[in-house]
């Protein structure tokens, strides 16, 4: 059920439990600040809802050519060299700045200390793929607007702001951080070292430099089970068709 944002009565907070995409923080009572997140993604605020803002941070994070974020990003910072090309747990820092610091007013009631923070090295991971691309030469050209040079020195702050909201929290949990969104057994952030995607995580973690990285093993111990029973199930099905054409041709 909607409520009003005790900080700003002119605005209501829309729940957003069990949202999939900014999961496991979304397992609690959260909500969004209707005209924050309107104003962010760039949509009227009579059309914000749980699955329009989950929609929205999927094309916000998203790694392709046609996401109208990625087209607002253009825009904004004038990196038109950048072509859509994942930013790892880019959807984790998404989701958590949506959550705890667009949407602060309307979790009031959620003390902060009891919200896992996203992990620092997933800030560092995502900071550093943002500055990379807003420092390329050929990715981002040189330009006069003073706008777009303000918007580059935001994102380059990336990291900073992301660490900034974690040190807000004082989770004394078992899991000290949240490496990122997902679920295990699903291609999320969490399971796929912050790609989102299993194809973009296994060319990754093939690399002979990634292959004991923490979220590397992970990933294999998740999707290479898979990989073996399928395996062994195509391989199954073709000794018994060959062992079935032996009996009818003997």
């Amino acid at each position: 059920m909607s409520k009003i944002n005790p900080y700003n009565p002119n605005t209501t907070c829309i729940p957003v439990k069990n949202i999939g995409s900014c999961l496991p923080w979304t397992l609690q009572d959260l909500y969004i600040d209707k005209e924050a997140i309107a104003d962010v993604y760039d949509m009227p605020q009579n059309a914000v809802t749980a699955e329009t803002w989950e929609w929205g941070v999927i094309g916000a994070s998203s790694a392709n050519s046609t996401s109208s974020q990625l087209l607002k990003w253009w825009d904004w910072i004038q990196c038109t060299g950048y072509k859509g090309e994942y930013i790892r747990y880019l959807k984790s820092y998404t989701c958590y700045t949506d959550l705890f610091v667009i949407s602060a007013g309307c979790n009031n009631d959620i003390p902060i200390q009891s919200v896992p923070p996203l992990c620092q090295d997933s800030c560092s991971i995502m900071g550093t793929a943002i500055s990379d691309i807003v420092k390329s030469p050929t990715l981002c050209t040189t330009t006069q607007n003073e706008k777009a040079l303000e918007n580059r020195q935001k994102a380059l702050k990336a990291t900073e702001n992301c660490n900034a909201v974690g040190q807000l929290s004082h989770f004394q949990g078992q899991n000290q951080c949240i490496e990122g969104v997902g679920l295990k057994n699903w291609a999320s952030d969490l399971t796929t070292c912050g790609f989102g995607n299993v194809d973009q995580a296994k060319k990754f973690c093939s690399l002979k430099e990634n292959l004991e990285l923490k979220c590397c093993e992970q990933f294999k111990k998740i999707f290479n089970p898979f990989l073996r029973n399928m395996i062994f199930i195509v391989s199954g099905g073709l000794l018994l068709f060959y062992g079935l054409l032996a009996i009818l041709c003997c």
